[in-house]
């Protein structure tokens, strides 16, 4: 009997030990930005850009709201302006302001883009994550985002979209 106490003793053990590192894992990936982000891209499909703006920071969320006024300023994204617009309007759109077009057709479109992660380089309380980004022949690419660590939880604190207006400006020079 004894043997057998020490048997059931042992497995038991192991299976203890077994269950604790996975549940550290699973903690761990949990707690990772590209979690983070897979739950940020499942919130914009369903809820669009108040879905962004729940995992954004304070400061993130003003610089969105900046882009909403834009788009409605210009009309996109509406359906008196955006579908109406022919190809030099836009073309004049991304002349004036390409940073605030380019974010502003990503937002008025964000429901519909498909989403990627590229790269994902991270620390303990921030991170640098590469998107791409699919939804035409012409809007499409990759941009940088900067997170965030707040609360426990990864909130996007910055976008930089230089990559996305190196291929606005190719898609203009298409046309020509």
């Amino acid at each position: 009997m004894r043997t057998r106490t020490k048997v059931i003793i042992a497995v038991s053990a192991v299976l203890a030990v077994l269950i604790a590192v996975a549940v550290g894992v699973f903690m761990y990936i949990k707690a990772s930005p590209e979690w983070a982000l897979k739950e940020i891209v499942s919130d914009i499909k369903s809820d669009g850009i108040e879905g962004l703006k729940a995992h954004s920071t304070e400061a993130f969320c003003k610089k969105i709201e900046k882009i909403e006024n834009y788009a409605k300023e210009k009309g996109i994204g509406t359906s008196s302006g955006d579908d109406g617009q022919d190809t030099k309007s836009r073309l004049q759109y991304l002349k004036d302001d390409t940073k605030k077009y380019i974010a502003a057709e990503l937002l008025s479109k964000i429901k519909d883009i498909d989403w990627g992660l590229e790269d994902v380089r991270h620390g303990r309380k921030s991170a640098d994550v590469v998107v791409t980004f699919d939804y035409s022949k012409d809007l499409n690419g990759t941009f940088e985002i900067n997170m965030v660590k707040e609360g426990g939880k990864w909130k996007i604190d910055n976008v930089d979209l230089s990559k996305c207006i190196g291929s606005a400006l190719k898609s203009i020079l298409s046309f020509f």
